[in-house]
């Protein structure tokens, strides 16, 4: 099971803006098929997608301290 340690469940990103700035989270057991997402919307992912860590482009957010939700293996 992935143990995220950049951007765990529920965790927040700051400011809202139009979207497109490069995320990249860390973490554990990410696998090849994971999915990102930021404020309800998906993030989404950008190669390399390795295990430990995955980047994806910001979608356009509305407001700030928006949740950010890593899926991986089935798991949030």
């Amino acid at each position: 099971s992935p143990r995220e340690r950049g951007a765990q469940r529920g965790n927040r990103v700051g400011k809202a803006g139009a979207g497109g700035v490069l995320l990249t989270i860390s973490g554990d057991s990410f696998g090849a098929t994971a999915t990102v997402s930021v404020g309800g919307a998906s993030c989404p992912v950008s190669p390399p997608q390795t295990h430990g860590q995955l980047l994806c482009r910001l979608p356009p957010g509305q407001g700030a301290s928006v949740p950010v939700v890593v899926t991986a293996g089935g798991l949030m």
